[in-house]
């Protein structure tokens, strides 16, 4: 190997280890094993967790296969609370309270449908707020999206099975959000035992 094949072998070693490094610097923290010093979990303190109307795109696809809003966010609510998460559908949702802290729940379908066979729906549901932040030095003021929790899973079915399916998952994903909401908030304090005699 003379000089220049081997300056050239080395710069792209080097690429490729800065390159590695951010793709598992990204995991790491999209993991969250690098945790922020000092950082209340995402869902801490959240007083009220309002579910939105469904987002379901594929236009026909969508109906062929017999998906339906109503249905999805009725059912995602119910579980939700039985969970013990403060869910309120969108439509039931009272105007914002100062001090409230609150997220919105969103679920959402793209689905395709393949020759009248069977359907394949992409099904997610997202925890977000959207926020107007000042990031200096640029004076104006941007509208950022803060995704607290997500969960996604692809869903194949025959177009007769395929609602209760995305309903099945969804609310699969509903569970695994509330099991989050229950784990991020403080640990109750024990209240003092009055029955203990003092000394």
């Amino acid at each position: 190997m003379n000089a220049k094949n081997g300056r050239n072998a080395m710069s792209a070693s080097k690429t490729l280890s800065r390159r590695a490094a951010r793709l598992l610097c990204g995991v790491l923290l999209t993991a969250g094993v690098i945790p922020a010093a000092h950082a209340a979990p995402a869902l801490q303190d959240v007083q009220e967790v309002v579910v939105q109307y469904p987002r379901i795109t594929g236009g026909t696809a969508a109906d062929m296969c017999g998906l339906s809003r109503a249905d999805l966010t009725s059912s995602l609510v119910t579980t939700l609370q039985g969970l013990g998460v403060p869910a309120v559908s969108v439509l039931d949702a009272k105007p914002l309270m100062i001090g409230a802290a609150r997220i919105e729940l969103t679920p959402e379908t793209a689905t395709l449908n393949n020759q009248g066979i069977e359907c394949t729906s992409w099904v997610e549901l997202r925890a977000q707020t959207k926020n107007t932040l000042h990031i200096p030095p640029v004076e104006l003021r941007r509208e950022v999206t803060v995704v607290y929790w997500r969960a996604g899973q692809l869903a194949n079915s025959g177009e007769t099975q395929h609602a209760n399916l995305v309903k099945e998952l969804l609310l699969k994903q509903g569970r695994q959000f509330g099991e989050q909401y229950k784990a991020d908030q403080p640990s109750a304090i024990p209240e003092p035992d009055d029955s203990t005699e003092k000394n």
